[in-house]
């Protein structure tokens, strides 16, 4: 048995033959629940980015062909959903954000949107016909995404987000120092899930799974 702590990626560990701790019961309960608007609260120690991954290579198109192979002995493989493998999937990530850097909170945003889609083109640039001319240039982060969205009406599409709260425990720490700036910032940040919901109410977006930190028991720990 291989043991890793540092592959977050669960394609990898399961080509790998790493250990890997069965989540994908989950998948069941989640779509059971009928839900499309999803939101889970984790302590900073729970493996939320292996647990994306996993959702990812369990629903994300791409990953079709080895559906098989990456979930063939887990829970998922034996008692598989209509839902698997069946939608395009846009991934933001945002546990990097560098809270002390207040001024460029608005830069960080678009670059890890950016870094998003373009990662989600790559996926899918053999399987859509999307014009694109523009996008990336948009110097707003709501704005590039409210663009992005507007050609999804006739297929599926499932954003994960990883810790859209990445900056609240930190801003919650008696030493942290700008909240002027902070503040002025929230509604850039306000209007990005705006633009989310509004994608998830017309049909651009099918389904949305939010990852965030558990700050009750993040700060107990520290």
């Amino acid at each position: 048995m291989k043991l890793s702590g540092d592959i977050t990626r669960f394609e990898e560990i399961r080509s790998r033959g790493e250990y890997y701790i069965d989540r994908t019961p989950y998948i069941k309960k989640l779509e059971k629940s009928n839900e499309r608007f999803v939101i889970c609260l984790r302590p900073r120690e729970f493996d939320r980015h292996l647990f994306i991954s996993m959702l990812g290579s369990y629903y994300g198109l791409e990953f079709k062909n080895r559906f098989r192979k990456l979930f063939k002995d887990l829970y998922i493989g034996k008692n598989p959903t209509p839902n698997a493998n069946s939608y395009h999937v846009l991934k933001l990530d945002f546990s990097n954000m560098n809270i002390n850097a207040a001024n460029d909170i608005q830069k960080q945003y678009l670059s890890i949107i950016k870094l998003g889609i373009k990662d989600f083109f790559r996926r899918y640039k053999h399987t859509l016909s999307y014009q694109s001319d523009g996008l990336l240039s948009q110097p707003d982060p709501s704005t590039l995404l409210n663009m992005f969205f507007q050609p999804f009406q006739n297929i599926k599409l499932f954003v994960f987000i990883n810790e859209y709260d990445h900056f609240l425990p930190e801003i919650l720490d008696p030493e942290f120092n700008d909240f002027p700036p902070f503040i002025r910032l929230n509604p850039m940040i306000r209007r990005i899930y705006q633009t989310l919901k509004q994608a998830s109410n017309n049909g651009s977006v099918d389904r949305i799974f939010v990852v965030g930190i558990d700050k009750g028991v993040d700060r107990i720990k520290r």
